[in-house]
């Protein structure tokens, strides 16, 4: 995760905290989370690991995704059906531009289409 990333998602972790009511202690204490750690990944030095976002995520009452990348909490019909890859690819095209995004789009429908082979038989 960049940097960027992750101070993103350590603000909407603070947000939710102070929405929920919840002191920054139980929350390292549920969570199992030190602040330690939480000022490393602020600054860098360490990553947070899927354990700790997913414990977070738990005790403020969200999900993973919308920790890691602001995917809105309730789940629509078309995130019920991604996988965690897919969403993954979607929270990270909202960090680049159009044009990489265009270029990356590009990328996959040509893929696609290198896949697909017209039957002719028919």
């Amino acid at each position: 995760m960049e940097l960027n990333a992750v101070i993103e998602m350590l603000d909407r972790v603070e947000l939710l905290r102070r929405e929920r009511g919840i002191s920054k202690t139980d929350m390292y204490t549920q969570s199992r989370t030190s602040s330690s750690a939480i000022s490393q990944w602020r600054t860098g030095r360490t990553q947070p690991s899927q354990t700790s976002i997913s414990n977070l995520a738990k005790v403020l009452g969200t999900s993973p995704e919308y920790l890691v990348y602001g995917i809105k909490k309730e789940p629509s019909p078309v995130q019920g059906g991604l996988s965690a890859k897919q969403l993954e690819l979607i929270g990270l095209t909202a960090q680049l531009s159009d044009e990489d995004v265009s270029v990356l789009l590009a990328a996959a429908r040509a893929q696609i289409a290198s896949r697909t082979v017209p039957d002719d038989r028919q």
